[in-house]
């Protein structure tokens, strides 16, 4: 290419033409990309009294999403918008008191369960390309709503139910930040490692209670 240009600079020289010289019009132009998502989170869920630590757990799920991209900068960047929906389960437990053989034990197991969608803004750099293969790096800023969710506690003494109780959760931090490391194949088959930070729920009708979740997960994307 170069051989190319240098021998028509010349020749435009010759004619006593300036010579032009046009970059690659289709690298440099911006474009829309749609892309399908599946993804799996690992979630660490830790349960709070009085903004105390009293449980934890790990749990799995699904999740399934779309992701709207700006391609721009030679390919190099992206801006996209991202939303994913997917059902969220924990079961933990917070031992109010120890039995022994002079006194009863009391302790709370809850059951939580949400559906959640989630969005995110965020932008992407494709830091490495070679033959069909690209990798890439994100940053973005989501939100995470609760579109319906149920927490169940029961207290029990002694192995006894005492009573059940009923709740239900809102966002009291829904914002958070999520971190990807992925790669693509051919520009359409991906999978990526998601990190996300971690968001704080709190009970409706117990709000001495909260919870805080976080994630680490994998992606499979595919670009249309």
């Amino acid at each position: 290419r170069k051989s190319l240009l240098k021998l028509f600079t010349n020749y435009n020289s010759c004619k006593g033409t300036k010579a032009v010289i046009h970059e690659d019009y289709k690298s440099n132009k911006s474009k829309i990309a749609i892309t399908a998502l599946v993804g799996y989170r690992l979630n660490n869920s830790k349960m709070l009294y009085t903004n105390k630590e009293v449980g934890n757990a790990n749990s799995g799920n699904v999740n399934l999403g779309v992701e709207i991209a700006n391609i721009f900068g030679k390919d190099k960047y992206e801006l996209y918008f991202s939303t994913k929906i997917g059902k969220f389960d924990a079961q933990m437990q917070h031992v109010i008191k120890e039995g022994s053989q002079f006194s009863s034990s009391m302790h709370y197991d809850i059951d939580l369960k949400a559906l959640y969608l989630y969005n995110n803004v965020g932008i992407r750099y494709n830091f490495f390309s070679k033959d069909d293969y690209k990798m890439f790096f994100d940053a973005a800023l989501g939100l995470e709503y609760l579109i319906n969710s149920e927490v169940k506690m029961d207290q029990i003494s002694d192995n006894v139910v005492d009573y059940k109780l009923e709740q239900e959760l809102e966002n009291k931090t829904g914002v958070f930040f999520e971190f990807g490391l992925g790669l693509m194949f051919k520009n359409k088959f991906g999978a990526e490692i998601k990190y996300s930070t971690s968001r704080e729920y709190i009970s409706k009708t117990h709000p001495a209670y909260s919870y805080k979740i976080g994630n680490f997960g994998l992606n499979l994307r595919y670009r249309f």
